[in-house]
């Protein structure tokens, strides 16, 4: 008998039948798919997370006009930022501080959401937002814009004038409830920023405050020129004026941080904080001016 042939003509195997796990591998594609089809009925693909957080953060919203700012106004709140100089080949220029010709790029308070969470708007309107400074100052959204409000809701009306030396707070045009917030880092406590400063948050106000505003969160403005505070006390606060942004609770003024940066979704921002810089003459440094646009 040919045993060669015997072997070449019997099929040891059909191409229909099913080999090894076949059984496991089918069962894993089912759940796989009845997985996605579960997610994208409840909106919680990552795809679909994301464009919910560009469509909440990135709706446009209008800025109010005039050339005083009042209490009500809807602004942002940008730092001019510094260009930095530039040697040219100048070798006694070349010796200047590293800070001088770096320069740091204009920034406005933008919230940073990293993911958009899981209980969609009202969980993210009820936790702590991160913020950050964004190099967009020209299109202004929810994320980048806020409301200049009254400490006591009762003490006048909204379209009176801010005025230096007034407290008052800053409202996110995102929900009524959230508002700017810092507070000195306390003995043995942790900061959230990378540079170890005061961060600076987004919070929402909680059940027992009864809406009463924290004073973490509560600001008043000086002038930028240190010479003319005392002559600008009481004076309305003029739109796209430089001035000095300073926190009651901490007595810090806000500031971008030098050389921070954050990671966004949106890209490298500026990092910031409470914290006044200061120059040689004990005046504080362009870190800590803003102008409300």
């Amino acid at each position: 008998m040919d045993h060669t042939r015997t072997r070449t003509s019997v099929r040891t195997y059909n191409p229909n039948v099913r080999v090894a796990n076949w059984n496991e591998e089918l069962c894993m594609e089912e759940d796989m798919l009845k997985d996605f089809l579960g997610k994208q009925e409840n909106g919680t693909l990552l795809i679909q997370r994301t464009q919910a957080l560009n469509q909440v953060l990135l709706a446009k919203t209008e800025l109010s006009t005039g050339k005083e700012i009042k209490f009500g106004d809807t602004v942002m709140v940008v730092n001019p930022g510094r260009e930095g100089l530039k040697p040219d080949g100048d070798k006694q220029m070349e010796n200047l501080p590293r800070k001088l010709l770096e320069g740091r790029q204009c920034s406005s308070i933008s919230l940073n959401v990293d993911t958009w969470p899981e209980g969609g708007f009202e969980t993210l309107v009820k936790s702590v937002i991160n913020l950050t400074g964004s190099c967009n100052t020209e299109s202004s959204c929810n994320r980048n814009t806020f409301q200049i409000v009254r400490v006591n809701q009762n003490s006048g009306e909204n379209n009176e004038s801010l005025c230096y030396g007034d407290q008052f707070a800053f409202r996110s045009t995102l929900d009524n409830n959230l508002y700017i917030f810092s507070d000195r880092i306390r003995l043995g406590g942790m900061s959230s920023s990378k540079s170890g400063n005061s961060s600076l948050e987004l919070v929402p106000l909680t059940e027992n405050s009864h809406g009463a505003i924290p004073y973490g969160a509560e600001w008043t403005i000086e002038s930028f020129d240190p010479n003319l505070r005392m002559e600008h006390e009481g004076l309305p606060v003029n739109r796209n004026e430089p001035i000095i942004i300073k926190h009651c609770a901490t007595g810090q003024c806000l500031g971008a941080i030098e050389k921070g940066t954050v990671r966004t979704p949106f890209g490298r921002e500026n990092e910031l904080g409470v914290r006044t810089y200061y120059n040689s003459h004990k005046a504080e440094m362009d870190n800590n001016y803003w102008f409300l646009k």
